[in-house]
């Protein structure tokens, strides 16, 4: 089932769909005896969500602002996907697998967002809250690609970045952390850049190695080269024999000696590197 929707949700970026998801609302571990991460927030096609809490006396975010993590906010290194390529960077050096979370709005109950529900004012919180603003925001921004790897890429200066509070087994700090990944976005800044950046479509598209050989036990990494750019899109990889080689996100397992082709689909091509896994 994880790898069903793990197909169905790189499919939906590959077209620029959006997905947003909450990472939680109990603490680095969700309720049970260790560090761990929700699905589908852990995927690495969805934007994973995570809180905050806000007090804001002048209903403007200026000096008097204070926000720091909301200490339910879900968020930690998952051990079912490998991190992605977007996730290379150096707050992420030592992390193996996919990080939670990406960015976080206010999610705190305490000082969450007002809803008016049979004509009376509640304050609900939850990333559950964070998750469908963050769908809402891309969507009147207009954002028709799959944005996540650019979140990674835009300056600094388009979060508040959280440096204070801690869910459980992680503590805020100055740039990504695992409790509000990035911080929290400043709306007006971040859809500068998202409206500001170029879909052009993709002309030709290469693999490098464009053949691998592989020891039973080993792996190895496909990279694709896209022309203009595959920056905005994501690949599909599917290997023809699941037996012998699987692939995540260009990361190629050798399991059992034979053959097997992986092929990525991006931007509506495909190219296909043939896979050989000796003893």
């Amino acid at each position: 089932m994880l790898a069903a929707m793990n197909t169905t949700l790189q499919t939906a970026a590959n077209k620029g769909i959006t997905i947003c998801c909450a990472t939680g609302d109990n603490g680095s571990t969700d309720g049970t005896a260790v560090n761990t991460t929700d699905f589908p927030a852990s995927n690495p096609y969805v934007v994973a969500c995570g809180g905050t809490s806000l007090v804001c006396p002048n209903a403007v975010y200026d000096g008097r602002t204070t926000e720091t993590t909301w200490s339910g906010t879900g968020g930690g290194i998952s051990k079912a996907f490998a991190k992605p390529a977007y996730q290379q960077i150096t707050a992420l050096s030592a992390a193996t697998g996919r990080s939670t979370p990406d960015v976080a709005l206010v999610a705190d109950p305490n000082t969450g967002v007002v809803f008016t529900i049979g004509g009376k004012l509640w304050v609900i919180g939850g990333t559950s809250i964070v998750a469908p603003a963050m769908t809402a925001y891309f969507a009147l921004t207009r954002t028709q690609f799959f944005p996540l790897p650019l979140l990674y890429k835009y300056p600094a200066t388009v979060y508040h970045d959280i440096l204070r509070g801690s869910n459980g087994g992680f503590t805020a700090k100055a740039g990504y952390d695992n409790c509000t990944g990035f911080g929290s976005i400043q709306g007006g800044l971040l859809a500068a850049h998202l409206t500001a950046t170029a879909t052009a479509p993709l002309t030709s598209l290469s693999v490098t190695p464009i053949a691998l050989a592989l020891k039973k036990g080993t792996t190895g990494t496909l990279t694709l080269v896209g022309t203009p750019t595959t920056t905005l899109l994501v690949p599909v990889w599917v290997s023809s024999a699941h037996a012998i080689a699987t692939v995540s996100s260009g990361l190629v397992t050798a399991l059992s000696v034979g053959t097997a082709r992986i092929t990525a689909t991006t931007g509506g091509k495909a190219v296909t590197v043939n896979i050989t896994v000796t003893a």
